[in-house]
């Protein structure tokens, strides 16, 4: 997936912790390899941010799944 392109589905905030869940990891962990503030990481995770597909390009690799399974409605 493209980081550059338009998408059919925007990135789900709920995926993004039902993948996060399933990881293991401490958020602080995932914080520091992403790149991605903690409380930036915070307010993705609650919600309270939207997440960006830059968000999930960064993010995909740490949790180790593709950027597809970002997707709503994705399993």
């Amino acid at each position: 997936m493209n980081v550059g392109t338009k998408h059919r589905t925007s990135p789900s905030n709920v995926r993004l912790r039902q993948l996060v869940e399933a990881s293991g990891l401490r958020h602080m962990v995932i914080a520091e390899r992403s790149g991605i503030r903690r409380d930036v990481l915070s307010k993705l995770l609650t919600g309270r941010r939207p997440l960006s597909w830059e968000y999930v390009a960064r993010l995909a690799p740490v949790l180790g799944v593709p950027m597809e399974a970002f997707a709503e409605g994705e399993r």
